[in-house]
């Protein structure tokens, strides 16, 4: 059956769709599912609203026709097939064009119609100035050799999700075509998802003056570069801006690219608005148009770029907390905290700064001059690159607490500083060769400051009437024959094990650790150590000695203290608690013990006395001298004398009984009992005697008596007299 008649057929069965055969063209009006596949070319009328089911089926455009033509508003769902024919598988100059499904392709591969196209290719064809926006939501697209989908003049594209390809021709050309081009985006071109698999072109033609445009990557995977471009160099291109805004959540997994080389003079077309994303798997390249027609500066923080870092006519730009997995090449650029192979200018009359960065080479390949700063940075090689056949040289070198040091398995990181011309000044760096060519193309002027270390320097000019060298070093600098630098090493750092040590009865010998700059020296080879006044207490001395490449000495000293007596290390030998009152001052015969070694009393300590004369608590002090320090201090006791009863009389039943009265203020205690009692009666007196009453006839007592006296409220007893007795007598 002929296409027509089935579709007539198909009219008159299902009662959907009404068409009008014109010539090769079939309107569709309404909404159409289609059951067997077809070769014809469909239009949507404008005005028209349809939903297109490709359901399974393939659509083949005839030769040089257009497979799917929408003036109106369109939507393509279900899977089936839509194959281009010599010219697109899909044209949208209608209102909206939605695809959700399908698979687009050509019949020749090779062929350079794109695949899809939306809005028109130039200003004639829309004299309106009409937008057509067109909506991809999912589908595979396979533009073989060219475009897969072309975003014209006058078109709006959303595109959410897809699978887009392109390969190479069947010439056996390796050049992959653009998957999306954009030549005028009229407000907008979003892409919020999709997997791209070649090059992604985003070409900004500005086809009416002054007009602002926004290209948006919020999503997708970019397995292809992804370049925006601004319009090229023809006659309809006119002054216009777009702005770029890439969200966090693409992966790029080749190289991203947004180049002005194509902007009209006079114009700066390209702002970014946000580069957020933080990964790529390749290159980052900012491009501006020439000199006088830059872009803007970007700032770049916590980004890894897997490729090189191209800032080409760019604003000054920073860099910050990041790695570039190559080169980076710039003009107006700071490297914060940036690890990358290399940083070559691409520009003159440029200043770059590099700080708390890495970088293997920092090199100059444009035309001089150029100047380079570099703090706290760690470079494996400062050196000019080939520009042409001209050698270049770097203007201006600043170097402040930098590290130029050989990277063991890079050939790039030697180590070396060389220079062809200009002046370099370093300052807090450690460098180890600076290399003057034989024939330098300009005047070269080095100052080393004190307290920097270069190792080597190896001036080879040979021809007195070329370029002049000047090598300015500090007092103290000796440049040898061979290059060589002998640098004093009282410009090093010297660090004591400890800066205090206790007394040992031995020398005391603490290690050192001799740093110059970022490089720790080796003892023995680098210096030598000795000693002096490192064994008795008080101020040692250590003297570093520089040899082989380091000259001069450095002086530190560090303490050696007595050892602290502590209650733990000391032991008080003899010591008697309690002491009699002599009325003179009451002392001890102590031997002193500090750990295990019996001291000398006058040689490595004195003894003091608190207290020591009155009845009461006694202090005595054990005080360090000459090796040892610190006080260890002990309490005893001085107690009243014993005393005894003189006489004892009896009246009545009554006895009284006379003591001694010893000296030291004390008063008493008596004490009685009667015969056959355990408990004694006591009671307490300042008088010399005592008269007990009231007891029992004919019957036995005891008697005693002890002196006491309370001192800040605590009571020294001395010790009880002897016991005496008497009988009452009636």
């Amino acid at each position: 059956m002929e296409k027509r008649k089935l579709f007539l057929f198909m009219l008159v069965a299902f009662f959907v769709v009404c068409f009008a055969v014109n010539v090769d063209a079939l309107e569709v009006t309404e909404d159409l599912t289609l059951d067997s596949d077809i070769t014809d070319e469909i239009i949507i009328p404008s005005g028209k609203t349809v939903t297109l089911n490709l359901g399974g089926k393939t659509i083949t455009a005839p030769s040089g026709k257009v497979a799917i033509t929408n003036n109106g508003v369109l939507t393509i769902e279900g899977s089936g097939n839509v194959i281009a024919n010599g010219n697109y598988a899909v044209l949208n100059h209608g209102a909206n064009l939605t695809i959700n499904g399908g698979s687009y392709s050509k019949t020749d591969p090779a062929a350079t119609q794109s695949l899809i196209s939306n809005g028109w290719y130039t200003n004639s064809d829309n004299v309106s100035g009409d937008f057509s926006e067109m909506i991809i939501n999912a589908g595979s697209f396979d533009g073989g050799s060219y475009t897969a989908i072309k975003n014209d003049s006058f078109g709006k594209m959303i595109i959410n999700g897809g699978t887009f390809n392109t390969t190479p021709s069947v010439s056996g050309s390796i050049t992959t075509y653009n998957v999306v081009g954009l030549q005028e985006a009229g407000k907008s071109l979003v892409i919020n998802g999709g997997t791209f698999n070649a090059t992604l072109e985003i070409q900004n033609y500005a086809s009416v003056a002054g007009e602002e445009k926004i290209d948006t990557i919020n999503a997708g995977t970019f397995n292809g570069a992804v370049n925006f471009k601004a319009a090229n160099a023809t006659a309809a291109v006119k002054s216009g801006t777009v702005k770029v805004s890439i969200a966090a959540n693409p992966v790029f997994n080749s190289n991203l690219s947004i180049a002005n080389t194509g902007a009209p003079s006079g114009t700066v077309p390209f702002v970014i608005e946000k580069l957020d994303v933080k990964k790529l798997g390749g290159g980052l390249s900012l491009s501006g148009k020439s000199t006088d027609y830059r872009m803007p500066g970007v700032n770049l923080e916590g980004m890894n770029i897997g490729g090189k870092l191209t800032l080409s006519y760019v604003e000054a730009s920073t860099v910050k907390n990041s790695t570039v997995n190559s080169d980076i090449s710039a003009g107006d650029i700071t490297l914060d905290n940036v690890k990358a192979k290399s940083l070559g200018s691409n520009n003159k009359d440029v200043v770059q700064n590099v700080k708390n960065s890495n970088i293997v080479w920092l090199k100059q390949g444009a035309n001089h001059p150029v100047t380079l700063n570099v703090t706290d940075s760690t470079v494996g090689k400062i050196a000019p690159s080939n520009n042409g056949n001209t050698v270049q040289y770097i203007d201006t070198i600043n170097l402040d607490g930098v590290t130029i040091a050989a990277d063991e398995g890079n050939d790039l990181a030697t180590g070396e500083l060389i220079l062809n011309g200009g002046d370099v000044n370093i300052k807090n760096s450690s460098v180890e060769k600076i290399s003057i060519p034989k024939k330098p193309r300009a005047d070269v002027n080095v100052t080393v400051e004190d307290g920097s270390v270069v190792n080597t320097i190896l001036n080879n000019r040979v021809d007195e009437s070329t370029s002049e060298v000047v090598i300015n070093l500090p007092e103290n600098y000796e440049l040898q024959e061979d290059g060589s630098v002998v640098t004093p090493i009282s410009s090093a750092t010297v660090t004591l094990a400890k800066a205090s040590y206790e007394w040992t009865g031995k020398e005391i010998k603490p290690a050192v650790t001799v740093k110059l700059l970022n490089k720790v020296l080796v003892n023995g080879k680098d210096y030598t150590v000795s000693y002096k006044n490192n064994k008795n207490v008080g101020t040692a001395t250590v003297v570093i000695t520089g040899k082989s490449g380091y000259n001069g000495s450095i002086t530190k000293t560090f303490g050696i203290t007595p050892i602290k007596f502590t209650v733990n290390n000391t032991k008080m030998n003899n010591l008697v608690v309690n002491k009699l009152y002599t009325k003179k001052a009451v002392k001890q015969n102590i031997s002193f013990v500090c750990n295990g070694k019996t001291l000398k009393e006058g040689t490595d300590y004195v003894v003091k006395y608190e207290n020591n004369v009155n009845i009461g608590k006694a202090i005595i002090s054990v005080i360090g001298k000459g090796n040892y320090s610190g006080k260890i201090r002990r309490s005893f006791y001085i107690k009243p004398v014993k005393i005894a009863i003189k006489s004892i009389t009896t009246k009545g039943n009554s006895i009284t009984f006379h003591y001694y009265a010893p000296a030291g203020g004390v008063k008493y205690q008596v004490a009685y009992k009667q015969a056959g009692n355990k408990k004694w009666k006591f009671a307490n007196t300042s008088k010399t005697y005592y008269k007990a009453r009231y007891l029992k006839y004919n019957t036995k007592y005891y008697l005693k008596v002890r002196p006491y006296k309370v001192v800040d409220g605590l009571t020294f007893y001395g010790a009880w007299s002897d016991v005496k007795t008497k009988t009452i007598r009636k």
